[in-house]
């Protein structure tokens, strides 16, 4: 384990790190709940970096604006913030904790806990729950929390330091950071906003990143950057003679961002997966989103995969996977059916609740419903002649 204090430089390449964030005694001869933090995590076998703000020997050496300087680029470059409460308000008033819990909370990297008897948390506890975190009421709960929470190492260095593990090792920023990098353009710094507080990989996160574009000679640093994992899509064609005539298989759902007409998403049948979506299980994915959106069950050798392309590459860097099939008269008057009776589908149980339109290609493109990246995926599917997935 490497203990570094504010007197040390921030390491130039890091596989894992924590911040200990908390209140620091005034005076060095007043108790410090670190060392026994330092001790839990040695005994554990961690054995990445600890961000430690109090001074090595007990006495602060650098000026005051040189510790705000450090502990805002190591809160910055850890991957997980242990935020440790024990207030006491003569000798560990914690001031400053109150502004960084503030900071980090809905970073997506802090994990919060702090003794039942330490005073003037009460404020700090209810923001935590509506951030998602479970308030820990013992210092080792909470490591062990952390440690269990972290993910496996992964070098880093430079910009890529202030990328918490989590995001970094995600199949979405990954795909991310490589096609920067088969572009020949350099990530030369970052601000990392938020990431979804979920055990594990994050659903979504959010970077402002600063990138050095090779083709261009410049920097560009004012955008944000959403990611989040890969879909698939199928589109289930009832064919016609003009394809103007030809209906395509939608699924209408709730979704808060939408502002069509409707205020209902309308949408190929589609979603993602826990795991990272590849040429090889991203047919079974669209079978399986198919079924539960719809109804419908199909055999695998009925999709024919089309492409795979960006979905709106202005803010949001994840992708689809587009699959054809074509519709049986059976499946036809199935969903017909269901369309009539207004049966619902998905996943009640988180939020998902669906319902099946079969539209003609004019009544799509006379109307709001649809966005620009589920038309596109309808028009290649309804001129493509030779599907061939884009892998």
């Amino acid at each position: 384990m490497d203990v570094v204090y504010p007197s040390d430089a921030i390491p130039a390449s890091l596989s894992q790190s924590l911040f200990l964030a908390g209140p620091t005694p005034r005076d060095p001869q007043d108790h410090s709940w670190r060392p026994e933090a330092l001790a839990l995590l040695a005994s554990a076998g961690y054995d990445g970096v600890v961000f430690n703000p109090e001074p090595r020997n007990g006495l602060f050496e650098s000026s005051y604006d040189a510790q705000i300087e450090w502990e805002t680029e190591a809160l910055s470059c850890s991957d997980k913030i242990i935020c440790w409460v024990p207030r006491e308000m003569t000798t560990m008033p914690a001031f400053t904790t109150n502004v960084e819990f503030g900071m980090w909370v809905f970073s997506g990297k802090l994990l919060y806990g702090a003794p039942p008897a330490a005073p003037k948390n009460r404020y700090l506890d209810a923001t935590a729950s509506r951030a998602g975190l479970t308030v820990h009421h013992s210092l080792p709960d909470l490591l062990r929390t952390v440690l269990d929470e972290l993910a496996p190492p992964a070098l880093r260095t430079g910009s890529e330091r202030k990328i918490p593990l989590d995001v970094f090792s995600s199949p979405s920023f990954q795909r991310w950071l490589q096609a920067q990098k088969n572009a020949g353009n350099e990530l030369c710094g970052v601000s990392f906003e938020w990431s979804s507080p979920t055990p594990g990989t994050p659903f979504i996160w959010a970077i402002r990143p600063s990138v050095y574009v090779a083709k261009e000679d410049r920097v560009k640093d004012n955008e944000l950057v959403l990611g989040r994992p890969d879909i698939v899509s199928v589109a289930a064609i009832a064919r016609a003679s003009k394809i103007e005539d030809c209906r395509v298989l939608l699924v209408s759902e709730f979704r808060s961002a939408v502002s069509n007409h409707a205020a209902t998403v309308f949408e190929l049948p589609g979603g993602s997966s826990h795991i990272a979506l590849t040429p090889a299980n991203a047919a079974s994915q669209a079978i399986d989103e198919l079924r539960e959106e719809t109804g419908l069950i199909v055999a695998p050798e009925r999709l024919h995969p089309l492409a795979t392309r960006q979905l709106a590459a202005t803010l949001l860097s994840h992708a689809a996977t587009v699959f054809t099939v074509d519709l049986t008269d059976s499946e036809i008057e199935q969903l017909e059916n269901a369309e009539r009776s207004g049966d619902t589908f998905g996943e009640a149980h988180s939020s998902e609740i669906t319902h099946v339109h079969l539209l003609r290609l004019d009544e799509i493109l006379d109307s709001d419903l649809a966005d620009w990246s589920t038309i596109g995926m309808i028009y290649q599917a309804l001129t493509a002649n030779d599907p061939i997935l884009d892998a």
